[in-house]
């Protein structure tokens, strides 16, 4: 619970990544921290990450670490 929580806080960080991309996140990967370890591939397969919004991630994954 408290690992979920602290990806949950690491993607809460992400611009362009609110609660409804949180949800379809969670719903594709199972667990927000299956969902930071993806590859960005993989991360655009998920409906609302468009190009800008996965390198956007790319970004927030280098700059924080919520394990």
């Amino acid at each position: 619970m408290l690992e979920e929580r602290a990806y949950w806080l690491a993607w809460s960080q992400v611009a362009g990544v609110g609660p409804v991309l949180l949800l379809r996140l969670r719903q594709y990967f199972g667990t927000l921290a299956e969902a930071w370890a993806a590859p960005a591939q993989e991360i655009g397969a998920v409906e609302g990450f468009g190009v800008r919004l996965v390198e956007a991630v790319l970004r927030g994954r280098s700059q924080l670490n919520p394990a």
